[in-house]
């Protein structure tokens, strides 16, 4: 019967030292009760969780608004459909030139699936 409580606790100490760091206690507990002291230095041997920082992807992307894939707010040619976009690119007074240039390219070779095969 000891034997079981020990295992239990070491359980219950996993997920508390788990759970302070951020982790899933759930888990740990489940760990403690199978390996016991073992589980009990990793959990104190981890590093805490990172906190989950808001996601700066949708300040750092735009929609192409030919193609609507997502380039990066800096773009100024769109990388899938070799389009200009931004308003940079629209009012320059090269625009023009780059189109000309742009349009001397070959086109990219677009497999069924509507991807390059690069």
């Amino acid at each position: 019967m000891g034997f079981v409580v020990f295992w239990l606790l070491m359980g219950v100490i996993c997920a508390i030292v788990a759970l302070a760091k951020g982790r899933s206690a759930i888990g740990w507990f489940l760990l403690g009760c199978l390996f016991g002291p073992l589980a009990l230095l990793f959990a104190a041997a981890m590093s805490a969780a990172p906190k989950h920082l808001p996601t700066q992807q949708a300040h750092t992307l735009k929609t192409c608004p030919y193609c609507a894939e997502q380039v990066q707010r800096q773009a100024v040619v769109c990388k899938h459909c070799g389009k200009g976009i931004g308003d940079i690119i629209d009012q320059h007074p090269m625009k023009h030139q780059w189109d000309n240039e742009l349009k001397k390219l070959p086109p990219r070779k677009v497999n069924r699936w509507g991807s390059s095969p690069d």
